[in-house]
């Protein structure tokens, strides 16, 4: 999988370029499914960009959420609001400039935030 450059991504904050490449080496190793990020910059006020991601059962959603929060927060990032618990299909993390979606297959074609948001550019596609 080709990781995260600024000719993938364009100019942007070392911090959050940094904190993009972490989340994606989290979400990898530990098996995330179908990683997407969207570069949200010039559709939304609120982030900069949407990293979307399913997971196969509802102890690896949890298994995702929690261990991507944990090792960012060791890496100086700690998250800024969460939501999600035992009995969700989809966990958010938010970074202010970065937001996680850690979704169920069901929920993620449920809700298709790809379509919802398909005017942004796709900046990272993982090879699963």
């Amino acid at each position: 999988m080709q990781a995260l450059s600024k000719e993938t991504t364009g100019e942007r904050n070392v911090s959050t370029e940094a904190l993009l490449k972490e989340i994606q080496e989290q979400i990898e190793d530990r098996k995330g499914e179908q990683l997407v990020i969207l570069d949200m910059r010039d559709l939304s006020t609120v982030t900069d960009f949407f990293v979307l991601t399913t997971g196969n059962s509802a102890p690896h959603l949890r298994a995702l959420a929690e261990q991507t929060e944990i090792n960012l927060k060791k890496a100086g990032h700690p998250v800024y609001r969460k939501a999600g618990d035992n009995r969700s299909d989809w966990y958010v993390l938010d970074y202010v400039d970065v937001v996680v979606h850690i979704m169920s297959a069901e929920s993620r074609e449920f809700y298709d935030l790809e379509t919802l948001w398909s005017d942004a550019p796709v900046i990272y596609r993982g090879e699963d």
